[in-house]
């Protein structure tokens, strides 16, 4: 629209120019708001301007004439210079009354670059009938195309919110049903073009079938009886997916009150129905959880002086929680009516005592509830502070431990009862052992004495019990010192001291001098270290290994006892459930034997339990037993690995300290 009457304001122009005065006709060409200028193609020069070239580009018609004649592109942006050439061709081809449009950047006066539209056609021709002048209107359009880009871009940025937001925009007109569509709503709807036009009806039949009616009846209610409404319901897609959407409209009324218009907004809401869905699922969990372990959450806002609870705090305290509303609020004094400090001094000082640790604090405390039970409980609090360290907030957990705490006074019970049985036990076994040494020392005197004096005399049947006795005597006099030797080591209450286990091994293979020259035994170790121990326990520990070594060698091979130590790594501690902060020391001790199923590696730790009988293999099957009790009360732990006939591997972890 706007070309062609600028083309017909050219033609006015043109006949202005060809009949009219010549000063009449400057002032209309002055008048003008764009540049006119009629250029002289036959000449190359132009032949009349306005004044506007003065004012807009600062050329005044001699400048025009003198440096401009044979050149116009000399005006043109250089970037603009191949198109203008390109479209002032087309005029040598024109016919009367046609016209032809570009547009291009000209300098101006303050030497920047404003663009024109400029339009022009045919303002007379030569005898032969070619164009000798043309006539030339250039518009300046920069703000024009400025506003253009502006709106454009404001144009965008909207579709890239709606995109963006998943939202679209709508009018509906009631009288003719006919309804203006965003690009937001088409997105949301799932068109892949754009159709020609759209109806409330028509998109009516998005509404999935079962909320349908319902929607509609409740918009034609709304807008008889109010000028804005919303409403949530489920639509499906052209492409057959559901949507929750949400749709909220105003309705636009004449001075007669008739409606007029609908404008309105509809957003995706599906994930936030989602998202609000599983909140309130996860918030049914918590409180299910809270409800299960007998737990409660809070929160203290240090900013607004403001403390929350969750039902479950509530619910330990006894309150009932159906009705939140008629729960009180957290205070001073709803506090102390319920714990029982000696002195409660609030909750300033309470904050406190949690702000003076770093960021976390655990306490416990009893309480009465509403009902009067009595409750222990134990309260965990985490500090939240903001980019410059400052406290923030104080979000917590608490939980009931009552039963716990009574589990553990009814377990120190039972314990210090075991302790004394176990005592007593202990003591009764030293005590019987060192009482039976007297008659059994007995028993053995005067049945050698009887076997010296009257061994001739007896029968061999007599001879062969006696004998028989004697054995027994003296297999019981083993057991008694074992057993006593164990009592010993359970009663241990020897200082541990610094123990240099190479040189108790260097003392234990002394001992056994004679043992190791008679089987040509061969023992060696890699270096062992200083520990903190019972130099007597740690003795017996070695010489009980190397002795239960050398007995169950394998036959007519000599016995090879090597002895490993190397400190315990992080993983090892935690497969062997060991302190974490306590380094500890695995020594491994390693012999040729005729070994054992390792089905029975925790059955010959047991006191009296063999794997081989007296008359093969004799002793009391007490040795590994001390072994274990030894292990035990240095804190550390032994265990075996063996295959039948392969040796076996003896492993005791023992702690570098005693802490």
């Amino acid at each position: 629209m706007q070309s062609q009457k600028v083309i017909q304001n050219i033609r006015t122009l043109k006949v202005f120019l060809k009949s009219g005065n010549e000063e009449n006709l400057n002032r209309i060409a002055d008048f003008f708001p764009a540049l006119v200028y009629i250029f002289d193609a036959e000449n190359r020069k132009i032949s009349f301007s306005n004044r506007k070239f003065e004012q807009w580009l600062g050329l005044t018609p001699e400048r025009l004439s003198e440096e401009f004649q044979n050149d116009l592109l000399n005006l043109v942006h250089p970037d603009d210079k191949e198109l203008v050439k390109s479209e002032l061709r087309k005029f040598n081809f024109l016919k009367d009354n046609d016209a032809l449009t570009y547009t291009a950047r000209l300098q101006t006066r303050e030497n920047d670059w404003k663009f024109f539209r400029t339009e022009g056609m045919v303002f007379s021709r030569n005898e032969k009938g070619n164009a000798s002048s043309f006539i030339f209107i250039s518009q300046d359009i920069s703000n024009e195309l400025k506003e253009s880009e502006d709106l454009e871009a404001s144009m965008n940025f909207f579709r890239e919110t709606e995109k963006l937001l998943q939202f679209g925009s709508w009018r509906w007109d009631p009288l003719t049903d006919a309804l203006d569509w965003s690009d937001g709503m088409y997105a949301l709807l799932e068109y892949e073009s754009n159709p020609d036009s759209v109806s409330f009806r028509a998109f009516a039949d998005f509404i999935e079938e079962e909320e349908r009616e319902h929607v509609l009846r409740f918009i034609e209610d709304s807008l008889h009886n109010k000028p804005e409404f919303e409403i949530t319901y489920t639509i499906h897609t052209l492409k057959g997916n559901h949507r929750i959407v949400h749709t909220k409209a105003n309705s636009i009324y004449d001075a007669n009150g008739t409606l007029i218009k609908v404008l309105g907004v509809t957003r995706d809401i599906t994930q936030q129905n989602r998202d609000h869905k599983d909140l309130i699922d996860y918030k049914q969990a918590m409180l299910s959880k809270e409800k299960f372990l007998a737990s409660g959450s809070w929160e203290y806002d240090m900013v607004n002086n403001t403390i929350n609870w969750s039902e479950g705090k509530y619910r330990l305290f006894g309150y009932e929680v159906n009705n939140l509303e008629t729960l009180p609020p957290v205070t001073d004094q709803l506090f102390a009516s319920h714990v029982k400090f000696p002195k409660w001094s609030g909750f300033k000082d309470k904050w406190d005592i949690i702000l003076s640790h770093p960021d976390e604090h655990i306490w416990e405390y009893e309480i009465r509830t509403v009902q009067g039970e009595r409750r222990i409980l134990e309260s965990y609090a985490s500090i939240l502070r903001d980019e410059q360290g400052n406290p923030q907030k104080i979000i917590g957990a608490t939980r009931d431990i009552t039963r716990i705490r009574e589990y553990e006074e009814s377990l120190k019970k039972k314990i210090a009862e075991l302790d004394r049985s176990n005592k007593e036990l202990e003591e009764f076994a030293y005590i019987a052992s060192h009482d039976l040494q007297e008659p059994l020392r007995k028993i053995t005197t005067f049945s050698e004495r009887l076997k010296e004096r009257a061994g001739s005399e007896l029968s061999p049947d007599s001879t062969v019990y006696l004998d028989r006795m004697l054995v027994g005597a003296a297999n019981m006099r083993l057991l008694i010192d074992n057993l006593l030797e164990f009592s010993r080591t359970s009663r241990h209450s020897q200082p541990f001291m610094k123990v240099d286990l190479g040189d108790i091994l260097k003392e234990v293979e002394t001992d056994l001098e004679l043992k190791i020259e008679e089987t040509n035994a061969r023992i060696s170790n890699n270096g062992l270290p200083v520990i903190e121990g019972i130099p007597t326990q740690i003795r017996q520990l070695f010489t009980n290994l190397l002795v239960n070594s050398i007995k169950f060698r394998q036959k007519d091979i000599p016995p090879e006892i090597n002895i490993h130590c190397e400190k315990i790594t992080t993983d090892e501690k935690e497969m062997f459930n060991l302190e974490r902060d306590q380094q500890y020391f695995k020594i491994e001790v390693r012999d040729n034997g005729i070994g054992f199923e390792q089905e029975y590696s925790n059955r010959i730790f047991q006191i009296f339990q063999r794997l081989h009988g007296k008359s093969e293999y004799p002793g009391s099957g007490i040795g590994l037993a001390i072994c274990k009790k030894i292990a035990d009360n240095h804190h550390g732990k032994i265990f075996a690995v063996s295959e039948n006939e392969q040796g076996a591997t003896f492993t005791i972890l023992l702690p570098e300290t005693q802490s």
